[in-house]
């Protein structure tokens, strides 16, 4: 009877071994892919927000000129648009009609009326509509 159970924990161990190691290499792959997409979100910055996490304040205006008046925004507007990290100085200053319709496809005819009319952007409305400008 001894003997039996020595086999049954042999099998035991083996596979608890097996598991364990499965589960090791699972957790460093989960690991390796979570720093390898934060390396690639800090280096291409593809939804065009620039923020530097190594900074001592990483959400500190990256802008030169905090004074810049953009003639086109409301100073809500460009309050909003500098907290999401966009310069205001690489806005153009004067918006084309195949700009305004690219943006009216993008957010809509009613949307873009009330952004005109001062409404503040939302940041889905900026992303939504940052390939027009």
């Amino acid at each position: 009877m001894p003997e039996e159970k020595k086999e049954k924990f042999v099998f035991l161990k083996k596979f608890l071994m097996i598991v364990g190691v499965i589960a090791v290499v699972f957790i460093f792959l989960v690991i390796l892919i979570v720093f390898l997409l934060a390396l690639y979100l800090i280096n291409n910055k593809p939804l065009g927000i620039e923020i530097n996490p190594f900074a001592i304040n990483p959400f500190a205006q990256t802008q030169t000129d905090s004074n810049y008046d953009h003639p086109l925004l409301s100073d809500e507007q460009e309050k909003t648009l500098q907290s999401l990290g966009v310069n205001l100085e690489s806005l153009p200053t004067s918006i084309t009609p195949a700009q305004e319709q690219c943006a009216v496809e993008a957010l809509g005819q009613d949307r873009v009326n009330q952004i005109k009319s001062g409404a503040t952007p939302s940041i889905t409305d900026y992303f939504k509509a940052k390939d027009c400008l």
